[in-house]
This record gives structure tokens, sequence and C-alpha cells, in this order.
């Protein structure tokens, strides 16, 4: 399964994924549902993004460090 598939082991796509999912989740629940918290919402997935986007680079660094040391 891993080699045909190696993106599915990805920690990095997985966190892309659940972050997709989250603030498509966000943005849609509160255009649809609480319209008044709208702008609320919206800076609450941009401040998300950060942390999502700096755990990505952790695991990056994590992974290309680890292929050096081999």
């Amino acid at each position: 399964m891993s080699k045909e598939f190696p993106l599915l082991q990805s920690r990095k796509f997985w966190i892309v994924v659940l972050d997709v999912i989250v603030s498509s989740a966000l943005f849609f629940g509160a255009k649809y549902i609480a319209p008044a918290a709208f702008d609320d919402i919206k800076f609450v997935i941009g401040v998300l993004q950060a942390p999502v986007l700096l755990l990505i680079t952790a695991y990056t660094v994590q992974n290309s460090v680890a292929l050096a040391n081999k």
C-alpha cells in the first residue's frame, strides 16, 4: 500500500486535508448557520493557518534532516 500510494502515508498530507476540512466547515457553517459570526470565523480561520503551516514546515525539516543523515 505505501509503495503504491506514498502520499497517503504522509503526515503533511493529512494535516493539509484536516486543515481544508476544518476551514471549510467553519467557513460554510458561519456563512449559512450564523451569518452574524461570519467575520469572526474568517478571523479564526486566518489565525489557524499559521500554526498549521508551522507544523507542516517542522515535519518537512524533520524529514529533510532524517534523509540527510541516512
